[in-house]
């Protein structure tokens, strides 16, 4: 295979993100009674590069949570995609929704959903 045929395959990584349902179920705070919110989010496909960047070798920060990393570089929100969730918004995350959305990034990745790819 050449470079020509990567390319045509989509081996390279330039694509807008791709909007994904996400469900999300939680208690609602004032009634405590569960509740099932259904949304879409728009999920960054990552290259090689976009993943060390967020969460590679030179980001082993202890402190760091690699999940919370990828959801505030990877998931955006909004109906058009253009608001990001701040790193420390993301790390304060509901734990199911936290969950939800990143088994939304694997998703578009492909990946196995339920964890972070390694670095």
């Amino acid at each position: 295979m050449d470079l020509k045929q990567l390319r045509a395959k989509g081996a390279f990584i330039k694509a807008p993100p791709v909007p994904t349902e996400v469900t999300w179920v939680h208690k609602d705070p004032e009634t405590n009674e569960e509740v099932t919110d259904t949304f879409t989010v728009h999920v960054r496909r990552m290259s090689i590069g976009w993943l060390d960047r967020v969460i590679g070798p030179g980001t082993q920060n202890p402190l760091r949570s690699r999940t919370a990393a990828l959801i505030s570089e990877g998931v955006l929100l909004g109906e058009d995609g253009a608001e990001s969730i701040s790193y420390a918004d993301a790390y304060q995350l509901d734990f199911g929704l936290a969950t939800a959305l990143l088994n939304a990034f694997n998703r578009v990745n492909g990946k196995e959903e339920g964890a972070a790819p390694k670095s």
